[in-house]
């Protein structure tokens, strides 16, 4: 029942805001509080290049590795990505798939985030002691992750919404600008068309 209010709540906090940032901060914030974690972070799908670009991060290496891109194929939160299928490793430094060699990560667990049937993102969550993560865990994390995508995919659409928006009012100012220069230009010559017409008339 504490586990179903917690999830109750994270799930209204995030469906509170309309900024992916804020989303997946406080999905992270929770992640961690849940999970008692060393690190976690959000990784979201470039749609164009199919690269993971970490978004937000915490830990002690948070700010190092916020912003980090990850190619197809590169690392283990591709994969998870890739195949739209969560993994959990005791180890994940002896598997090849790691692409971090030089981290102190042992334990790994990755997750999909998914939203109307296609993945936008993942979920990571590493600790550095091996084998620290439950399937109790990855369940959590799941449902977690769950919730994580519907809220981005919403901020997402408005974000998009916004930056239209924003465009149509820089060209619709761009219109606004040609028109007054064109009436302009043309206010000279009609004055003397009329001043000859009505020169003309007499």
């Amino acid at each position: 029942n504490r586990e179903l209010t917690m999830f109750y709540q994270m799930s209204q906090a995030l469906s509170s805001t309309l900024d992916v940032d804020k989303v997946l901060t406080t999905l992270l914030e929770q992640v961690c509080n849940v999970m008692n974690v060393l690190s976690s972070s959000a990784w979201l799908l470039d749609p164009d290049t199919r690269e993971l670009i970490c978004r937000q991060a915490t830990g002690f290496h948070k700010e190092a590795v916020r912003g980090w891109r990850l190619a197809p194929g590169q690392g283990l939160s591709t994969w998870v990505a890739e195949h739209g299928a969560s993994l959990l490793l005791p180890d994940a430094q002896a598997d090849p798939r790691h692409a971090r060699q030089d981290t102190v990560a042992r334990s790994f667990l990755g997750v999909p985030l998914k939203a109307q049937g296609n993945v936008i993102g993942v979920i990571e969550v590493v600790d550095p002691a091996p084998d620290r993560f439950a399937p109790d865990d990855l369940t959590r994390l799941e449902l977690l992750a769950a919730s994580a995508a519907i809220a981005i995919d919403n901020a997402r659409l408005v974000e998009t919404l916004r930056q239209q928006a924003a465009a149509l009012q820089a060209h619709n100012e761009e219109l606004d600008a040609f028109a007054h220069t064109v009436a302009h230009d043309l206010k000279d010559p009609l004055t003397s068309i009329l001043g000859f017409s009505e020169a003309m008339e007499d």
